[in-house]
């Protein structure tokens, strides 16, 4: 059932203990940010699952990799191999419609994120289907490990032969054409009718790499009037002059972030660029998942490099990049996002692996898109490579492929999809001159995710989009590999990269720079980006805050004036953005409590612009009847209203902005 969060950990108490007043501290913006009414962000129930009328068993359908049907049988796997797999139990219904409101100015909760457990106590499993679960998988001889407080992943471990009862399929050794053998089921899992409701999907039941890095090797020396890092690349400072980012106050000063990361970096190399370009040494946590081995130098990859020095780049200051590092199958990719969520130690993660929609399967896509809402309900916002593919991005590691796709998990609703375009500056001051579509640019529209929220009546006829399903990507930056690559310190020398694994990692950047102004003034984290970016996009301010790159395709997909698969919404023009994002644009209530006798609500508000207080002990009233309990100017920083609290009724307050 869904359960509406209270705001602080004191209003709780008080309900608790049934006193008379109920608090709802809620307000009315001086501008409406509506949102359409649109189906849920995954396809209905998002469970792939078909039924069998005989028995009541279902069947999860996706679970089969495509590469099976390409390559030869080699065996059957040893009976008593033991094997490691997450069984993930379906969340509550719920969830989508609580982020839309999450992010949503005029609701009651505008961003009162939720904790792990919360997240979990409000939509994971009941304790009775948990149990219920673990019961079914102990009678096949698999071993759920204990894990502190409430979880939907199951973390289980049992022999080959166990999981293959468990599930009704066998666990085969298969070779692909290019000679790599892996081991894979020969059937999607069938499951017993008295648990089936109660289990979303299994993951783990193959041992492939699901995403691939999306940096890409560029020419050197070809733009030499943008350019002025090592042999013509790309410096930091042409990408701060170029956009706008020079005038920000914020160095990212008390922020973490987080990296998603499939392999390993040598710390040399990021000390190595720090040092060229005159840069803190930002500190560097290496948190390890299932075994992975951070000291290992064959495990090195220019992309862990690339992500941390564009961090380092354009936030210099923040406090710590944490590293999680994980092997590339499906079981460790799930406990790498799994661990950052329930961790929540950062509110900024950039994601530059991935793969395209098809080939990671609707059974990943499902359970990857859980974790992802529960990073959105706890205030992390989550940026990732779009791809490097163009339109065609159906290939799982080369750009060959003639069939439209779009990229994983950069199609998912709760992420902010970062592509690529192309720039030119001006020759004279290095100052943005134009911006169009590049071809490599990944781009498209889901082939699973309907359309959420955000982007309800933002995409044209013109742009080939659609109404009905997930566009991609969100945003964009230059990044084109056949003119512009990124000045990367790597394996011990200097190495010009591009593509989206440059970009992703540049906007998480940014957003930690916001998110320092923001704690600044008094505010949350911005959380989750995408509702904020598109209702600017739906303003008066978009011109100013982006560049609409306009002009161009990405093989398919025309860049036309706003919304457009090659470009999103365009590129940051970032210290107008970066205003917008951090100068409350409209009231927003940080808390409130009892306070003795009386009722205490702590708020936000546009500098200059004058509000009032509002209360009525009917909620359904109109607004215009509520009494005014006091009036005033916003400052832009927070303020409070203290008000004597009334024995035997519900109040309700509002803060209004004419």
């Amino acid at each position: 059932m869904y359960r509406e969060p209270t705001m602080n950990p004191a209003v709780n108490a008080y309900q608790r203990r049934r006193l008379p007043l109920v608090l709802l501290a809620g307000f009315v913006a001086s501008f409406s940010l509506a949102f359409a009414a649109t189906p849920p962000s995954v396809l209905p129930g998002f469970r792939f699952v078909k039924e069998n009328p005989v028995d009541g068993s279902q069947t999860l359908l996706g679970h089969v990799p495509t590469a099976v049907a390409t390559s030869t049988l080699v065996s059957h796997a040893a009976p008593a191999e033991p094997m490691r797999i997450n069984v993930v139990l379906p969340l509550q219904p719920g969830v989508d419609d609580f982020i839309r409101r999450l992010y949503d100015p005029e609701s009651p909760i505008f961003h009162q994120f939720l904790t792990p457990q919360q997240f979990c106590e409000q939509f994971g499993p009941s304790p009775a289907d948990s149990e219920q679960v673990k019961r079914f998988l102990a009678s096949h001889g698999l071993v759920a490990e204990s894990q502190p407080g409430c979880t939907y992943v199951l973390r289980v471990t049992g022999s080959v032969s166990s999981v293959e009862g468990a599930f009704n399929l066998r666990i085969n050794h298969y070779k692909r054409p290019d000679g790599t053998v892996f081991f894979a089921p020969d059937a999607v899992p069938t499951i017993h009718a008295t648990v089936a409701a109660k289990i979303r999907g299994v993951v783990g039941l193959d041992n492939l790499p699901r995403y691939h890095a999306r940096s890409h090797p560029a020419p050197v020396g070809l733009y030499p009037l943008f350019g002025t890092g090592p042999n013509g690349c790309i410096a930091p400072a042409d990408i701060a002059t170029a956009y706008n980012l020079k005038g920000i106050p914020s160095t990212g000063a008390g922020q973490t972030v987080a990296l998603f990361e499939l392999a390993g970096y040598d710390p040399k190399d990021i000390a190595a660029f720090e040092d060229y370009f005159h840069l803190p040494h930002v500190p560097l946590e290496n948190i390890a998942i299932d075994g992975f081995n951070p000291s290992d130098p064959t495990k090195y990859n220019a992309e862990d490099a690339l992500d941390i020095e564009m961090l380092v780049s354009f936030s210099p200051k923040i406090s710590k990049i944490l590293v999680y590092e994980a092997p590339s199958n499906s079981s460790s990719v799930l406990n790498l996002y799994y661990r950052i969520a329930t961790d929540n130690l950062a509110k900024v993660i950039s994601i530059s692996w991935g793969s395209t929609e098809n080939y990671t399967g609707s059974d990943d896509i499902g359970v990857n898109q859980y974790i992802l809402q529960q990073m959105a309900a706890q205030g992390q916002a989550v940026f990732v490579a779009a791809g490097d593919c163009g339109a065609y991005d159906d290939a799982a590691s080369a750009c060959t492929s003639v069939t439209l796709a779009v990229d994983e998990p950069a199609a998912e609703p709760y992420v902010t999809g970062v592509g690529i375009s192309k720039l030119a500056v001006n020759a004279a001051n290095g100052v943005w001159q134009s911006e169009t579509a590049s071809t490599q640019g990944g781009g498209g529209i889901s082939s699973y995710e309907t359309i959420p929220f955000y982007q309800a009546g933002m995409i044209s006829t013109a742009s080939l989009g659609s109404t009905t399903m997930r566009n991609v990507p969100d945003v964009v930056l230059t990044s084109d590999n056949s003119n512009t690559g990124f000045a990367v310190y790597v394996n011990g020398g200097w190495n010009s990269l591009g593509g989206s694994s440059a970009t992703a990692p540049i906007w998480a950047a940014f957003a930690a720079l916001v998110n320092q102004g923001r704690a600044a003034a008094g505010q949350t984290p911005l959380g989750f980006m995408n509702p904020a970016l598109y209702a600017i996009a739906r303003g008066t301010n978009y011109t100013n805050d982006f560049h609409d790159t306009v002009g161009g395709n990405n093989g398919f997909y025309p860049a036309v004036p706003g919304y457009d698969c090659a470009t999103g919404l365009g590129s940051f023009n970032g210290l107008n953005l970066y205003n917008d994002l951090v100068a409350p644009t409209s009231p927003a209530v940080l808390g409130a409590r009892l306070s003795g006798t009386g009722f205490q609500m702590s708020f936000v508000g546009p500098g200059g612009k004058t509000y009032a207080v509002l209360s009525s002990t009917n909620l359904a009233l109109a607004v215009a009847r509520w009494a005014t309990n006091a009036t005033g100017t916003f400052t832009g920083s927070t303020q409070t209203f203290t008000n004597a609290a009334p024995t035997g009724l519900r109040q309700f307050y509002r803060i209004k902005s004419p």
